[in-house]
């Protein structure tokens, strides 16, 4: 596979995975790649967004990819149940070609809470993606992405999250994410984690890790800004998101 179509992979699971660790007060939750297993309150809005750059290496050649913004809207339809929706604008920048303001796959879909103690959570997700691309849209093709997430509070400040995810496509390779992430709570507005996750494309396992830093600004208002590098050093990646609880 090239390392194009590797990038549009590693792209679009990076615009639509979202992580961080749960804030008891609030239930508000940020972006990054391994999500929280608990669901938002019932009848709650929270908007997700972001901003991302990618450096890709290839033979001495940097490929640029940079998305921004990313949107992910999510809706608590019950207390164990969220209607959710995501898209992003990607560019691309290789040698000297310019792709800018092109609209990302569109997801639509639903996250169902299974297994909610005190300290232990387990959810599902499942989105349907509908292709902005015009050849895939006119054949009305549509994929589908599922994904279980485990989370386990060990105490007020650690907490670990894993993660598996499978991408439904028409495609010959398969298409497995994986990822364990660790949280540590410095304070009470104040919060580091270090993840790991991988990509099986095909044959080929793609290794990266990351670590973030995040602030709650106020109650329903969070900021993060993550770095992260794939374990070949043929990809670099840097991004700042925001999320804000509407109600």
């Amino acid at each position: 596979m090239s390392i194009d179509k590797v990038s549009l992979k590693i792209i679009k699971k990076i615009v639509f995975l979202t992580s961080i660790i749960l804030f008891k007060i609030t239930n508000l939750q940020a972006q990054a790649i391994t999500e929280d297993a608990e669901t938002i309150y019932q009848t709650k809005i929270q908007l997700e967004t972001a901003a991302m750059i990618e450096k890709y290496t290839l033979n001495n050649v940097d490929d640029i990819h940079w998305t921004f913004p990313t949107l992910l809207l999510r809706y608590g339809l019950r207390p164990n149940i969220e209607l959710r929706m995501a898209t992003a604008l990607e560019g691309r920048k290789h040698i000297h070609r310019i792709e800018t303001g092109k609209l990302g796959n569109v997801e639509i879909g639903f996250k169902l809470h299974l297994i909610n103690t005190k300290t232990t959570h387990l959810s599902a997700i499942h989105h349907l993606i509908f292709s902005t691309d015009s050849k895939k849209f006119n054949n009305n093709e549509v994929n589908a992405v599922t994904s279980l997430i485990f989370s386990q509070d060990f105490g007020p400040k650690f907490q670990i999250g894993s993660a598996i995810q499978y991408v439904f496509e028409d495609a010959a390779e398969k298409d497995l994410n994986c990822s364990l992430v660790l949280y540590y709570n410095v304070s009470k507005d104040w919060m580091i984690h270090i993840e790991s996750y991988g990509e099986l494309l095909g044959s080929d396992y793609i290794t990266n890790l990351d670590i973030g830093v995040d602030w709650q600004i106020a109650p329903n208002l969070q900021w993060q800004i993550a770095l992260g590098t794939n374990l070949k050093q043929i990809y670099h990646f840097a991004s700042t998101g925001m999320v804000w609880q509407i109600n």
